[in-house]
């Protein structure tokens, strides 16, 4: 077992993460490990790693009010925020005389919030970027930035860690030699510019690198070193093109997706990528996309997914010590079923409501149908991350593999 460790000097707000690579005759090389950080205000979070952060839209949680997080095992004294760039760019200005925190001024004055950039549910759309300016699509359409007013927003929004942005006008098919090397170039120029105009500001906080290079696998290898020698604190694997959301549908069982062309360049970032630092990514990804995530050496994702399947009446239900199933509950099914949601989970909703009510709730159209699942969802998710982290404590990660494995044949036959 060996053991690395890694901590930011910035003064005001740290990330300090720590990191077991654990490997045995069973599976290759897996990180169990500590993220530690530290926001603006002096409050602390400690996230365990696999671990994920809570995906928010506009800064909240999709269908929760933070009371509803009370019926959530996993407080936000342990979990942090996930905002994103393209939702909270449209009130920046508004508050820029602000002294507190964006998580205050959404609700979560207590909470560590890091920003991301883009929405994992929404697919991104061609930001038909240029030598001098990145875009990035709000609900305001498209807005370009140079990296002074993309560093003069995040002072106006003051988070406590953020993604560095990069040029992902790259798809995985169609994208010329030419539009690869701009987006290799610009995004290098993004990352040393960002990183030069920190120095000068008095508010410092921890920044993760958004790797890039496209579906080239010799420029995401090479800008994958290139970020390693620059002054980050973690990496996002990303600049995958809009299919790699576009088809999340597809790989919300399965994990489909994430094979072909996409596993092979995961690979390859991961394998460039400094040990002692975090890898995040933000994907709605299913429990078996997420363990092959795991033992490709991913570290922290996001609840996306969760939110994904309440969105549509849906509910992540748990089948077997290590497999799941999604349930619509909108099915017919469900009309006189006066079970609870899940036999296998204790949390409020399975407690108090059964699946004949979920589903009358869906069929009218109720907002409570949203919030019951979402409860239920993100529940049944956190406490998979929990059974990820002790299987390895205990050497049994091994155990989640056939489910995987089953995913990964199904991709190979579909």
């Amino acid at each position: 077992m060996t053991e690395v460790r890694q901590k930011t000097d910035f003064l005001r707000k740290e990330m300090e993460f720590s990191v077991n690579e654990v490997s045995s005759s069973e599976f290759p090389v897996i990180r169990r490990g500590v993220l530690k950080l530290r926001g603006q205000s002096g409050q602390e979070c400690q996230v365990e790693t696999p671990g994920c952060f809570f995906h928010t839209h506009f800064g909240s949680i999709p269908h929760l009010t933070p009371d509803d997080l009370q019926y959530v095992k996993d407080s936000l004294s342990c979990i942090p925020l996930n905002m994103t760039l393209s939702t909270a760019s449209v009130f920046a200005d508004a508050l820029a005389g602000y002294e507190k925190s964006v998580g205050a001024f959404v609700g979560y004055p207590s909470s560590v919030v890091y920003m991301s950039l883009h929405d994992p549910l929404v697919p991104l759309k061609p930001a038909m970027n240029e030598k001098a300016t990145i875009g990035i699509w709000n609900r305001t359409g498209k807005k370009k930035l140079t990296p002074e007013q993309f560093m003069d927003m995040q002072d106006k929004l003051k988070p406590d860690s953020v993604q560095i942005m990069c040029d992902m006008d790259t798809e995985m098919e169609g994208s010329s030699n030419q539009r690869l090397t701009k987006s290799y170039d610009s995004s290098l120029r993004w990352l040393d510019r960002c990183l030069e105009l920190m120095k000068d500001r008095s508010s410092h906080y921890p920044v993760l690198a958004t790797v890039g290079g496209g579906s080239d696998p010799w420029r995401r290898k090479n800008f994958c070193l290139e970020a390693a020698n620059r002054k980050v604190d973690g990496f996002v694997i990303d600049g995958f093109g809009s299919g790699w959301i576009a088809k999340w549908k597809e790989w919300e069982v399965t994990g489909s997706s994430l094979f072909g062309p996409h596993e092979a360049l995961i690979r390859e970032s991961i394998r460039s990528l400094p040990k002692d630092k975090p890898r995040f990514i933000h994907a709605p990804l299913s429990p078996t996309a997420v363990v092959q995530l795991v033992r490709m050496g991913v570290d922290v994702f996001d609840t996306s997914y969760p939110a994904a399947l309440a969105d549509r009446g849906q509910a992540l239900i748990r089948t077997g010590d290590f497999c799941f199933e999604v349930w619509t509950m909108s099915e017919k099914g469900y009309f006189d079923d006066l079970t609870s949601l899940s036999t296998r989970c204790g949390c409020y909703t399975c407690e108090k409501y059964t699946r004949a009510y979920i589903h009358h709730l869906i069929a009218c159209e109720e907002i409570n149908a949203g919030v019951l699942l979402m409860i239920h969802n993100l529940n049944e998710y956190l406490k998979f991350f929990r059974d990820i982290r002790k299987s390895m404590d205990e050497g049994k990660f091994h155990l989640w593999m056939p489910q995987a494995e089953a995913g990964r044949q199904q991709a190979d036959r579909d």
